[in-house]
């Protein structure tokens, strides 16, 4: 009698390979969606410590905000986006926003982000 074989045929590694191909994609979108929020929490952040912009109105902090989300390649967000209170003269900065990331067909997956200057 043969010993039966054991081991993986050449369409199951065919299957895994797709399967993981499949996840590192999705898992790239969802990393971009997510290194774009640091950024704009860094940009936001740097603006609220930003001394020069203390004193400065709400469009010219959103004006500030269009120039180095232009620098970063921000483009999750807009100026108009960008809400701006104060406390003791201190400006503080935050946005909301939603990423929506097709996963297949009509199916999507959406990601919210909420940023802020407050230091964590």
């Amino acid at each position: 009698m043969k010993a039966k074989e054991r081991g993986v045929s050449c369409l199951g590694c065919l299957v895994a390979t797709v399967i993981v191909v499949a996840l590192a994609l999705g898992g790239l979108r969802v990393i971009k969606a997510y290194m774009q929020n640091a950024e704009i929490t860094h940009v936001l952040q740097a603006m609220a410590e930003d001394a020069e912009l203390q004193s400065a109105s709400e469009n010219d902090i959103r004006i500030a905000f269009a120039r180095r989300a232009s620098v970063a390649e921000i483009n999750a967000i807009q100026p108009d986006d960008v809400q701006v209170s104060r406390s003791s003269g201190v400006i503080s900065l935050s946005a909301e926003y939603s990423v929506s990331i097709p996963v297949a067909g009509n199916i999507s997956m959406v990601l919210n982000f909420n940023p802020h200057s407050a230091q964590r």
